[in-house]
């Protein structure tokens, strides 16, 4: 067995040190009342959301830590909604860093697909979507677009578009809808209230 030289050893912390939590340090668990708690492993509190359908669904590498997707349904007026409640350690706390609709199915053909990813530089999620909305009359009205969260210490991740979104395009509504839960997580907050729900899960219908 080679054994590793200081120079080796020193880089080896580095990588370390610079690697973001691993997603098996993760941890939702049933928190009472029709709640679910989203905790890392190694640190003090823990994020609460709606249980239905809560699963933790992707956790993504930015800013040299680790960011945590936790999908929940919040379906409504006979629509299947299932939005993303996106957390992690802001450089002073855990909080909630934002709120996305994941994906909805609703009358008339209307639909969202989201596909979250991180970006070459780690300072940015990348948020693929296709959307299909119904036109009385005509055909759906097919889009595709890409949305960007970047990161920013102790604070919610921020809008961060490559061009201003189109009025009238679900992507307009969506950047309407994250403007106002930024709103309210300016302070840092552990919980997916009532409030958000209001102001992104009928985003799309």
């Amino acid at each position: 067995m080679r054994l590793l030289s200081r120079r080796e050893l020193l880089w080896a912390g580095v990588l370390l040190a610079a690697r973001p939590v691993a997603a098996a340090r993760l941890a939702l668990e049933p928190a009472g009342d029709d709640q679910a708690a989203l905790r890392f492993d190694g640190i003090e509190g823990a994020i609460t959301l709606p249980s239905a359908r809560a699963r933790i669904a992707f956790a993504l590498p930015v800013a040299g830590r680790e960011v945590a997707g936790v999908a929940f349904g919040a379906d409504a007026a006979g629509t299947t909604i299932d939005l993303v409640a996106l957390c992690g350690w802001d450089g002073a706390c855990l909080r909630l860093l934002g709120l996305e609709v994941l994906s909805l199915t609703g009358p008339g053909g209307t639909n969202l697909a989201s596909r979250f990813a991180g970006v070459g530089d780690r300072t940015r999620l990348r948020v693929d979507r296709t959307a299909a909305v119904p036109r009385p009359g005509l055909p759906l009205r097919w889009e595709s677009f890409s949305d960007f969260l970047a990161w920013r210490e102790q604070a919610p991740l921020a809008d961060a578009p490559v061009r201003p979104p189109l009025p009238g395009t679900r992507q307009a509504v969506l950047a309407a809808r994250r403007a106002r839960v930024a709103m309210l997580l300016r302070e840092p907050c552990q919980a997916v209230t009532p409030q958000m729900l209001a102001a992104v899960a009928n985003a799309l219908y």
